[in-house]
This record gives structure tokens, C-alpha cells and sequence, in this order.
């Protein structure tokens, strides 16, 4: 609406005003306009076309000033996923961010990040959801959410499929949620996979996981 109204509304807002300020001076313009009527008219045309080109290479230069700020800040988001924000949360923003943007290459970036080893599973479930919404050119909205709950959902419903619920089994979900939203190059992540196959194995919680259960980190990169 704001676009419209400066590409077409201030021009004829312009022209209104220049056309006012004529009307002021009609009994002068009465007597000049004998004499002088087609060059008034030219005047008063060229000075509307002056005021109309001027709002519109100002309006153009803002979009374009505007479009490069986004264009850098899209970078800049990529460049932050590469290697890592300080939250699961914030990687997946960033990726929703990448993806609903006017970038001509958010899709290249999508992509390029896909390429990469130490990303989280959630980080790919989000970048191939929002690839798809892409080719359907859907917007991508609240990944994180929906893909933290479905995982979860999940997990929850292996730990209670037999029944037995007890801090064996909801260690094992947590870690297991914990290994879904952290990277593989994070500090504490091949203890929480070896953790993970002990549990597996024993079906017990033993002091060095418990340990690890307890000072787990929540961070991105």
C-alpha cells in the first residue's frame, strides 16, 4: 500500500497542490492566459512531469538502498549458519529468514548448507522443508516448533510403548532430543552419542550418563 501510494499517490498529491496554488492566482492567470495560454499549459505540464520523475527516482533509489541492506542481511544470516548461532532456536530463524527473503540466491544457500557435515538433524529437517515450500512457494513459518514437537511426540511415544516409564527411559528421550537439536561438532555431542549406546545396550542409567544428562548445553554451533 505504502509502494502504491509513493509511486502513484504523491505525484497526483503534486499535482493537486501545483493546481491549488494556480487557483490563487486565477484573476492574474485570466488576464495572462490571452496572451500567453500555451505556455502556461507547457509550464504547468513540465513542471508536473519534473515533480512526478523527481518522486519516482527518489522513491527508486530508497527500494534499491532498501534492497541491498537485505541482500547484505541475508548474507550475513548465512554466513552466521555456517558456522553456528548460539541456539538451535536461532539456526532454524535463520534459515526461515533465508528462505522467505527476496534473495536471488536463497536457494544456492540452502543448499550450500545442506552440504555441510556438522549440521544439526533438525537444521536439515528445516532446510528441506523450506526448499519444498519453496518449490511450492509457500512461506516457511514456525519450523522450529513443529519439528522440535514432532521429533519429540516421537521419541515420547517409543519410551512409553512398553509401558515401563522410568528415568532410564526419559534420560534416553532427552538425550536422544538433545542429539536431534545440537551439531555434530558440538563439545559435548560424541558423549551423548556413546552415552546413548550404553543406555541402548544396558537398558540402564548409569552414573557417567546421568552425570552428562545433568550438565547437558543447548547451543548451536
Amino acid at each position: 500500500m505504502v509502494k502504491y501510494f509513493a509511486r502513484y499517490g504523491i505525484p497526483g498529491l503534486a499535482l493537486f497542490v501545483l493546481l491549488v496554488i494556480l487557483s490563487r492566482f486565477d484573476f492574474q492567470l485570466a488576464e495572462i492566459s490571452k496572451n500567453f495560454a500555451a505556455t502556461i499549459a507547457i509550464i504547468t505540464v513540465v513542471g508536473v512531469l519534473i515533480v512526478a520523475i523527481l518522486v519516482l527516482v527518489l522513491h527508486h533509489k530508497r527500494e534499491s538502498n532498501e534492497s541491498s541492506v537485505s541482500s547484505e542481511a541475508i548474507l550475513l544470516k548465512y554466513n552466521q549458519l555456517v558456522t553456528g548461532l548460539p541456539s538451535p532456536k536461532q539456526n532454524i530463524w535463520a534459515i526461515e529468514d533465508i528462505a522467505n527473503s527476496e534473495h536471488p540466491q536463497k536457494q544456492h544457500f540452502l543448499r550450500e548448507l545442506q552440504k555441510s557435515s556438522t549440521l544439526s538433524y533438525i537444521e536439515q529437517d528445516a532446510i528441506a522443508l523450506a526448499l519444498a515450500n519453496l518449490a511450492s512457494r509457500k512461506v516457511t513459518k514456525d519450523a522450529y516448533d513443529r519439528l522440535h514437537k514432532k521429533e519429540s511426540d516421537r521419541w515420547q511415544r517409543d519410551v512409553v510403548s512398553d509401558g515401563q516409564v522410568d528415568m532410564t527411559w526419559m534420560a534416553l528421550w532427552g538425550l536422544k532430543i538433545w542429539r536431534y537439536l545440537n551439531r555434530k561438532d558440538h563439545r559435548q555431542y560424541r558423549a551423548v552419542e556413546e552415552a546413548l549406546a550404553r543406555v541402548s545396550i544396558n537398558r540402564e542409567l548409569d552414573e557417567e550418563t546421568l552425570r552428562l544428562f545433568n550438565s547437558l548445553e543447548i547451543m548451536g554451533g
